[in-house]
């Protein structure tokens, strides 16, 4: 018996599925419920909040050269691009960014036949785009975080919560197809890596995000009757940091694991090794990256006195490296080919490594980096680990997202080059948190090393930007084979058993499973037999 046999009297069904028409017009766009077509919106425009929040980032390292007073930024439009680059690296790239990945992907390795909710994971797209136009209107007129008008402030605190709302609507999609519409046999245990992680994270995000929506409550309450519990505009930003700093940003780089965990026995050609372990390490790390709680009552600096904030710190590095030992592990078992995507995906697990080793060490309270640069330097490892998982899965699962292969030569090299570049900006930020920069860019002269280390961050983000810019391009003009296979990398899971581009419905017939690498095992069985 195959392992991917139709389940009787299960045969997929159109009916009551949305009809998978051409893209082109924008009613087709808006009235979709196609999850592959969703999904690719909000990939393809994260990518443009991705570019727009690096280029924040580039004003904020050119006002750190400054060697004398604020050149290009008043002291209020400092904390308001501060804000669009931080809070927008989750809420405008991270986020959506997987969100979208899983959306496409999570269904055909559970072997559902469409997304759960479809007009409502559309709805969260739609509202996300909206809450995204309408954030930024808020910090060009003048509002948010260190802005002066008030109703500027009030848009901005209204497009965050609907930014917010509407991601957690696309998480509970994906959550529920996971849950609700997993194929004959598809076990929890024996769904794939990346769904497992988006399963983790999900759940993070539902647990955490719900209390950045009652934080902007209290800040709105506070904002419009005379700023008594936390003072001026400035201090928004302050109350939302968590968001951005230890544990909570590991939120986001937990789908960065089970992109590389899916790809390395593909490209190894052998059986993940020690699956349990993996799937635990995934979710432990998710476990750890629950961050809510570790926010400071007064001074951001003083969650770094508690020790449950510090031991969490320093666990965290633990379940990142026994991801990794174990892909080292089945990289040993079997005979690697490299790939763009493999390339990449091990690019971002080092990325989130020397992210997680630079939580570590920012928790040890005798150093003194509460309040650095070290937190901006740590944050940017995070979201680069991010950036390399989202464009890895990108170009291993083009087939099923574009219907086409892209260019490996491109995804062998925009891998490096963004992992350089991303070395490049937060290295020196790290050695100068360790020089008592501060997190905040500072209004007066700096000195010469600090100004030379600024420098260089400046050109590794300005690296970033182009390998980012280079990246979308490439995935915008399809660049590769047209006459792609259905599966041209021998993938181990269900994805891989339908076309490419999927059909609606995503599969001629239901599969039925009896193993967690089904396509695995049935290639091995059928060259047994022969």
């Amino acid at each position: 018996m195959t392992i991917t046999e139709t389940a009787p009297e299960a045969e997929a069904s159109d009916a009551g599925h949305p009809e998978g028409r051409a893209d082109g017009d924008l009613a087709t766009l808006v009235t979709t419920g196609d999850h592959k077509r969703i999904g690719r919106l909000f990939l393809g425009t994260s990518l443009l909040g991705l570019i727009t929040v690096v280029v924040a980032g580039l004003i904020l390292d050119l006002e750190r050269l400054s060697t004398d007073s604020f050149e290009l930024l008043t002291s209020g439009s400092v904390v308001q691009v501060t804000a669009l680059h931080e809070l927008g690296l989750v809420l405008l790239f991270a986020l959506p960014a997987l969100i979208g990945l899983a959306m496409v992907i999570v269904p055909l390795q559970v072997g559902a036949s469409t997304l759960a909710f479809p007009r409502a994971a559309a709805l969260s797209f739609w509202g996300w785009l909206l809450g995204a136009a309408l954030w930024v209107a808020g910090l060009l007129v003048g509002g948010g975080p260190g802005g002066t008008d008030l109703q500027g402030t009030d848009l901005w605190l209204l497009a965050t919560g609907m930014l917010i709302v509407s991601l957690l609507l696309g998480t509970v999609c994906v959550l529920t197809t996971i849950f609700g519409l997993r194929t004959t046999g598809m076990t929890l245990r024996r769904i794939p890596a990346f769904s497992f992680s988006m399963l983790v994270a999900g759940s993070v995000w539902l647990i955490t995000l719900p209390v950045a929506v009652a934080n902007l409550l209290i800040i709105y309450l506070d904002h419009r009757h005379a700023q008594v519990m936390w003072g001026a505009n400035e201090a928004i930003l302050s109350q939302l940091s968590w968001l951005t700093g230890q544990p909570q940003i590991y939120a986001i780089a937990i789908p960065v694991l089970g992109i590389a965990a899916d790809q390395i026995p593909v490209f190894a050609g052998v059986r993940q090794r020690f699956t349990g372990v993996l799937m635990a390490a995934i979710g432990i790390f998710g476990f750890l990256a629950i961050g809510a709680w570790a926010q400071a009552a007064i001074q951001p600096t003083d969650i770094f006195d508690e020790p449950l904030f510090v031991a969490v710190g320093v666990l965290a590095v633990l379940p990142v490296l026994m991801v990794l030992a174990l892909g080292g592990e089945t990289i040993r078992a079997g005979k690697l080919r490299p790939s763009g995507s493999l390339i990449t995906a091990l690019c971002a697990g080092l990325a989130l490594l020397a992210a997680t080793a630079a939580g570590a060490v920012h928790v040890i309270e005798p150093l003194e980096l509460a309040g650095t640069s070290w937190h901006t330097g740590q944050m940017n490892l995070t979201v680069l680990a991010v950036i390399l998982g989202v464009l890895s899965g990108s170009w291993y699962w083009a087939p099923k997202l574009f219907g086409r292969t892209l260019d490996d030569v491109a995804g062998k090299l925009i891998g490096p080059l963004l992992l350089l570049g991303g070395l490049l900006l937060a290295v020196p930020l790290l050695v100068a948190g360790i020089l008592d920069q501060p997190v905040t860019v500072p209004p007066g002269p700096v000195d010469d090393p600090v100004g030379a280390l600024n420098g260089a961050a400046f050109a590794g983000r300005a690296l970033v930007l182009l390998a980012v810019i280079g990246a979308a391009a490439t995935l915008l003009r399809g660049r590769g084979r047209t006459d792609t296979p259905d599966d041209p990398w021998g993938g181990h899971t269900l994805e891989w058993a339908t076309t490419s581009p999927p059909p609606v419905g995503n599969f001629a017939e239901a599969p039925v499973v009896t193993d967690d690498r089904p396509l695995f095992t049935e290639t091995a069985e059928e060259d047994a037999s022969a």
